[in-house]
């Protein structure tokens, strides 16, 4: 991320008047970037265990090897990197 915000500078392109920016994994460093940046928050720890209860299962032969769907909460967090959507004149 900080590579592209790094180029994004250089191109001259601001944040979020030219391009809103949103990242997935809410971190502390997120708010510490100027414009601070919205985030998609996932539950890491959730998404955790349920890995490794999937592959415990899968080691025990109690699930079959086709890919399963588990939903997790996620949270979308707005800051100043987004700007609102812009209607055509």
């Amino acid at each position: 991320v900080r590579v592209v915000l790094k180029m994004l500078a250089q191109a001259r392109i601001a944040i979020p008047d030219d391009l809103s920016v949103v990242v997935f994994d809410d971190n502390a460093w997120t708010e510490l970037i100027r414009p601070p940046l919205t985030a998609v928050a996932q539950p890491i720890e959730m998404l955790a265990l349920h890995s490794v209860e999937l592959v415990h299962a899968r080691m025990r032969r109690m699930l079959p090897p086709a890919p399963r769907r588990i939903r997790v909460p996620a949270e979308f967090l707005e800051r100043s990197s987004t700007a609102p959507i812009r209607r055509p004149v």
